[in-house]
């Protein structure tokens, strides 16, 4: 196997000492917090990605809070269970390391481990070694402890077998029998296959450290981590707080005391919050035009950028009338994707594939997207016609929130019913959606937007016939070329090659008009207050340096 690629050059050489920095500390204050490969000890972003937000002037002030906008309520702050409030979780336990989403993959920090081992040619094993004196937080059941390679081991099985646990594709990768622990800081790993992703899998935010004592309390509303965060109040609906862990092993952070979560459900009243200076982060959903009224506005930065997020629709392929591929193919003729671009997000979207464009090489290019989605209505009610389905009643269900979710799903029934198909909205709260409807894959049609995903094997992952969960993917779509072509590019471990292999598997799902249907990709847009220090812009995933946040009205 050819292993030319970036994740054998990076851990196959020794991390030098300049490089053993984080957050512009200096070796003086006292332990090496984590090792950056590819970042200069300045306290600045990543490489060639922009630092803080504000103005990014000052020395870091200790003290304060800020408080942040949230449309969608934190249903349970258990690591390994929640998809709705991973952004809050991933600040309150460790990991063994982070990988900066979607940009050169030399930009990663070593957090909870001390270096990491890929002795297999094919990196099947990863050895771990773990830093020294990093403590949970100081209540019981675990008072303060050590962490040790048991709490990782125990992590990595929890995460794997949780019945709860929406994405199952790399624990089914994972040899969990060949966990091991051979002393209290080293934890050895090794999968059944080679997998390209793993690397970033393990860096992602749902590969959290618990102690093995989790489950000894209600984790729902209960934190035992070791991250530089832990639980402060936690009012479902209305409000959640983290504050500092004062035995964070990164000397003298977090910054801040406090930040505070507030939910509103109502996007207006959302914005308004931002906007009257009760919120520091926005929390609604920005637009252009909104963009250009903060923009206007003293104080406030807004920043945008290419989302790894995107719209899609679901159908059903094993429930008429979608197992007919006519009916389909007049989806996607019907759904006019530069319409939903122009009014919905002013023109400041775009065309997205499987993989989104924000992903470079590995999308589709956009011409080609443009001659595949040809809005077609006439030929749409035609197929549908020959397919016996028209007026055929489908009740499409999906999440109830404000903005442009409920915007876009609008606007893609009406041009749905435009050719023909006769769409009821079904709104629900957000948790009743995902695990009624969404996960269980109980629904004819239904509509959300992806998470940010920083790897292409996820975007395809649930287009193979086991989907996420490694059961059944929730269209019950199945291609044979498709799964092939997918699980190809997993071993795949030149990059040249693997690229040529996922543009064709999407070629395959675009000639299939396999769900879910892609919508479009919005930008991605960050309003703060110019109080606001050491943010970090990002495509996906949480703030891996969150800890280096601070304002100036502390």
């Amino acid at each position: 196997m050819q292993n030319d690629n970036y994740w054998t050059r990076v851990f196959r050489r020794r991390i030098s000492r300049r490089r053993a920095v984080i957050g512009g500390l200096a070796a003086a204050a006292g332990t090496a917090a984590a090792a950056a490969v590819g970042c200069e000890p300045d306290g600045g972003g990543p490489a060639g990605r922009p630092g803080p937000g504000g103005t990014g002037a000052g020395q870091p002030r200790r003290g304060g809070q800020i408080v942040l906008g949230r449309a969608t309520d934190p249903t349970t702050v258990d690591p390994h269970a929640t998809v709705t409030a991973l952004d809050i979780t991933s600040k309150m336990y460790g990991f063994l390391y982070h990988v900066w989403p979607n940009t050169n993959p030399s930009e990663m920090f070593l957090s909870h481990a001390e270096s990491v081992e890929l002795p297999d040619p094919e990196h099947l094993e990863f050895i771990f070694k773990l830093k020294r004196g990093i403590k949970f937080y100081n209540r019981p059941p675990v008072n303060g402890r050590e962490m040790t390679a048991e709490d990782v081991k125990f992590s990595f099985t929890r995460r794997s077998t949780r019945f709860d646990v929406i994405d199952k594709r790399f624990p089914g990768v994972i040899d969990l029998g060949s966990l091991a622990t051979p002393d209290p800081y080293t934890f050895r790993m090794k999968l059944k296959r080679p997998f390209w992703p793993a690397i970033n899998e393990v860096g992602n935010p749902t590969w959290t450290i618990a102690p093995v004592e989790i489950d000894q309390v209600e984790a729902a509303t209960t934190v035992l981590g070791t991250g530089p965060w832990t639980l402060g109040k936690f009012i479902r609906g209305e409000q959640l707080s983290i504050v500092r862990h004062p035995e964070f092993f990164v000397p003298d952070r977090p910054y801040l005391d406090s930040l505070v979560y507030q939910t509103i459900f109502d996007q207006s009243s959302l914005l308004s919050a931002f906007q009257t200076g009760r919120h520091d982060v926005v929390g609604a959903t920005l637009n252009p035009l909104v963009n250009e009224d903060l923009e206007r506005t003293a104080g406030v930065i807004v920043h945008k950028q290419p989302s790894l997020a995107w719209y899609v629709l679901w159908v059903k392929v094993n429930k008429p009338p979608f197992n007919d591929p006519r009916v389909r193919e007049a989806i996607d003729l019907a759904l006019n994707r530069q319409e939903l671009i122009d009014r919905l997000v002013f023109g400041e979207g775009e065309l997205t594939g499987p993989v989104v464009p924000a992903h470079g090489r590995w999308a589709l290019p956009k011409e080609e997207l443009q001659q595949f989605y040809r809005h077609d209505p006439d030929r749409a009610r035609a197929l549908l016609e020959q397919a016996g389905a028209i007026g055929t009643k489908v009740r499409l269900k999906t999440a109830s929130i404000a903005g442009l979710w409920e915007d876009t799903v609008t606007v893609v029934i009406n041009q749905l019913n435009k050719v023909g198909f006769d769409i009821e909205l079904q709104l629900m709260d957000l948790g009743t959606w995902l695990t009624t409807v969404l996960v269980p894959g109980l629904f004819d049609m239904t509509f959300h937007i992806h998470l940010p995903y920083d790897e292409p094997d996820r975007a395809l992952s649930f287009y193979h016939s086991k989907g996420v969960t490694g059961d059944l993917n929730w269209a019950g779509y199945s291609n044979p070329e498709f799964d092939a072509l997918y699980e190809k590019q997993t071993k795949m471990f030149n990059e040249d090659a693997r690229e040529k292999v996922i543009l064709a598997a999407q070629r395959v799902l675009l000639r299939d008009h396999a769900p879910p249907f892609n919508l479009f990709a919005p930008l991605a847009y960050t309003g703060l207050r110019d109080t606001v220090q050491g943010w970090r812009w990002g495509t996906a995933g949480p703030d891996i340096r969150n800890w280096d946040i601070w304002t100036t009205n502390a």
